[in-house]
């Protein structure tokens, strides 16, 4: 049996000890984490050095949800006491949480093979270098397994070898030529051959390239290593991440504009993903769109080429990195293919283990996995029904024993519970049941969200028949957050639903000052607001009102005041109109369909089209959803709180005036709406208008001339005191109180001067006699 060992093995110097007390030979130890004492060996170790370490493992095992690095010094302890069982556990462990790392597998390998003797112990050997494949890029991981198979002379695993060809041979060629001296020195070499060709020209790519291509390949690959060399240099230096997503779309695209077919460019760009993946395997952006490449790929007339299918792709993402999107795509790829339920369970059994130190992924993950079920479920078959609400009380008491209290404290799980109660099956009075649990937790009695949230599933599932009674509790609460908008939405309920005697009650209302400190500022922002805002009408807006007053009365005749000129000579005045025409409405939208149009205020940037579209719906047949977003500069303090404001238009006004009444005061993504007719002010017309004239049609138009050109000839008098009174009297008795009486702020001395072309500008010497 020892000659059937690799000699890559067969050149250790360690001992390890089996549970059969067998003395066996080991690699060096590889270092497997940056705490890890490498002066330390298992033979310079003391008794008590190793009772610690035991103690240590012991203490690791015993936790119900371990962390990576538990679970890496795990293992680092486990290879340092040399100790098959405890090699084994650690490994386990690690599998449960995430995907060992290259270096960690190697030495697995190495561990495992050392006892590995009958054909069945092989099998299962193989079935773990297979699993070491579908892990990180590693070469050196590669060449092991390599050698493996060639000290074997195994020519039988064709999909072992697939595997390990189809991801490692662009870079390294010389494991095809290997494989083929291999298949050359076997006993049925034609019928070896055959199979090997049928299966390596599917999946490895460079089968049969020659040697100038391979080179091509190798320097290709070796190009794009250089460039990533400057992000993995130091491993405890924090990762520019601005700067690696553009390194593989930059190779991406380069190897888009080779001359090769598309095998071999999507062959090349797996590898550029699995480099990239190796190196940062905690970045979402690089497994994204490793999958979306994928799915790209298969879309081809040809079927394109993958190393590894879009979903097993998401089942490698989601063990390795926290990703509420990757998670997504992982549920979504397996609804896609037509997973079973019970599918899905064993996918997410591991990704739930492994979450479970992070409380708001596993929240999400639970979300996604019931809302799965939700849409899977036949709702006339009552015995899903059932499994549904078993899943949907099995994942908040599973949340409950792991987290305790701190387990989704804003009710997520229950909420959605309720929702589907009330919208999907029917049955509003176990909805109202899970409410009334909600609400039985001291937290959930003090947000008004949650009663708003209540409120309004009654209201639009249950036809409001306890609506009132659920806002009446919402406001007897001792303390109660945000209960200005819950009182508000009772306002607006009583006006809709109530009478005059129960609209008077709820007038009355009014929140203890205690719960209404919190919001003091806001309501003070609030009445700030309202002031510069016009007042809201459904009918007419006030401008356009003024509008159509003047242009029903009587019109006044106006008389054309000339624009300035540069020089003194008048031009010619135009006749007085007899009317004046209507002003010219510049407004987009007429009067008739400003009342199918409602504008919504206080969204938050994360809404989508698609959103307010499902939910502006309920209320009518929609005509048009469109987005207006406030254009702030980023480094204001008000850009990550952003509002953005909508225009909703209806097919019919009856539609605009429900939305306004059913969803004013929605809450939409934590951020309550809103919601009114639209009232928009009139807007400037692209057609050019006149120019305002004063209405000044009972002075005669003579006088008038004289007066404009008196003040643009701006004389300078040197003439002495008395002339000027004299020239002042004669004009006074010339003309009359009338002119006086007409135009008493118009200076008398240019009633009597022709009308001339202004003098020449006075010399200097003439302004130092008028400054005296």
């Amino acid at each position: 049996m020892d000659s059937e060992v690799p000699e890559v093995a067969q050149n250790a110097g360690d001992v390890i000890k089996t549970p059969n007390t067998v003395e066996l030979v080991n690699l060096a130890p590889i270092e497997i984490s940056s705490e890890s004492d490498s002066d330390t060996d298992s033979e310079s170790m003391s008794e008590y050095q190793e009772q610690e370490l035991k103690a240590e493992f012991d203490k690791f095992s015993s936790y119900s949800n371990l962390k990576y690095r538990q679970v890496m010094r795990m293992s680092e302890i486990a290879y340092k006491l040399n100790e098959y069982d405890l090699i084994m556990e650690a490994a386990v462990q690690f599998k449960k949480i995430a995907i060992m790392p290259p270096e960690l597998w190697r030495k697995y390998l190495h561990v495992r093979l050392l006892v590995t003797h009958s054909p069945d112990e092989h099998v299962a050997f193989q079935e773990d270098c297979a699993e070491a494949l579908n892990s990180y890029y590693d070469v050196d991981l590669a060449n092991l397994i390599c050698n493996y198979l060639l000290g074997q002379k195994n020519c039988s695993n064709i999909k072992l070898w697939s595997s390990l060809l189809s991801k490692y041979s662009l870079e390294n060629p010389f494991f095809i030529e290997k494989l083929r001296e291999l298949l050359a020195s076997a006993p049925d070499a034609d019928k070896q051959a055959d199979a090997f060709k049928a299966e390596m020209e599917s999946r490895c790519m460079n089968w049969n390239s020659d040697e100038e291509k391979c080179t091509e390949f190798v320097e290709l690959l070796d190009r794009y290593k250089k460039w990533l060399s400057p992000l993995i240099q130091d491993p405890r230096e924090p990762v520019d991440w601005e700067r690696l997503t553009p390194v593989h779309i930059l190779q991406l695209e380069e190897i888009n504009n080779m001359d090769y077919t598309d095998e071999i460019r999507d062959s090349l760009a797996c590898v550029v993903f699995e480099i990239t993946i190796s190196h940062f395997p905690q970045i979402e952006r690089v497994w994204l769109d490793y999958i979306n490449f994928t799915n790209k790929s298969v879309k081809r007339p040809t079927g394109g080429y993958q190393i590894s299918s879009a979903l097993d792709l998401a089942k490698r993402a989601a063990m390795s990195t926290y990703s509420k999107l990757v998670n997504h795509k992982l549920i979504h790829l397996m609804e896609t293919e037509g997973h079973t339920v019970q599918e899905v369970d064993n996918v997410l059994k591991g990704i739930f283990h492994r979450l479970a130190i992070n409380i708001k992924a596993t929240v999400e993950l639970h979300l996604d996995y019931l809302a799965f079920m939700v849409r899977q479920c036949d709702v006339s078959d009552s015995d899903q029904c059932t499994r549904v609400r078993e899943r949907f009380d099995g994942a908040w008491n599973t949340l409950s024993d792991l987290y305790g209290e701190d387990a989704d404290t804003s009710y997520e799980v229950l909420q959605l519970y309720a929702q589907v109660e009330y919208a999907k099956f029917k049955n509003p009075a176990l909805g109202y049941k899970i409410w009334e649990y909600i609400m039985s937790f001291d937290k959930s009695q003090q947000s008004g969200y949650l009663w708003m949230t209540w409120a309004q599933m009654e209201s639009q599932f249950n036809g409001g028949v306890r609506c009132r009674d659920v806002l009446n509790l919402a406001l007897k609460q001792r303390f109660l957050k945000d209960g200005n908008f819950v009182l508000e939405q009772y306002r607006r309920y009583e006006r809709c639903h109530g009478d005059y005697k129960s609209i008077t009650t709820c007038q009355k209302i009014k929140l203890p000052a205690e719960r209404n400190y919190g919001i003091h500022r806001y309501q003070q922002h609030a009445r700030e607001q309202l002031r510069e805002r016009k007042p809201y009408r459904t009918s007419q807006p006030p401008l356009r009102a003024q509008a159509s007053v003047r242009a029903t009365a009587a019109p006044r005749a106006k008389a054309a005041v000339p624009p300035r000129a540069t020089t003194a000579a008048p031009r010619a005045t135009a006749a007085p109109r007899a009317t004046a025409a209507p002003p010219v409405s510049g407004l987009k939208y007429s009067t008739e369909l400003e009342k199918t149009k409602v504008f919504v205020k206080n969204i938050l940037p994360n809404a989508t089209t698609e959103t307010l579209n499902e939910l502006f719906a309920t209320c009518g047949t929609l005509k048009d959803v469109r987005i207006v977003q406030k254009k702030l500069p980023i480094g204001s303090r008000q850009y990550k709180t952003r509002k953005n404001i909508a225009y909703i238009e209806y097919e019919q006004a009856e539609s605009a005036q429900k939305a306004v009444e059913q969803l004013n005061g929605h809450n939409l993504n934590g951020s309550v709406l809103s919601v009114a007719i639209s009232d928009p002010p009139p807007k400037t017309s692209n057609i050019t208008t006149a120019k305002r004239r004063v209405a000044t049609s009972l002075i005669p138009s003579i006088v008038t001339r004289e007066m404009l050109a008196t003040k643009r000839r701006k004389v300078l008098s040197l003439d002495n005191e008395a002339d000027a009174a004299t020239k002042t009297e004669d004009v006074d008795m010339k003309d009359g109180d009338k002119a006086t009486a007409i135009a008493p702020a118009t200076n008398p001395d240019s009633c009597n001067t022709p009308l001339t072309s202004p003098e020449k500008p006075k010399s200097n010497e003439d302004f130092r006699k008028l400054l005296g």
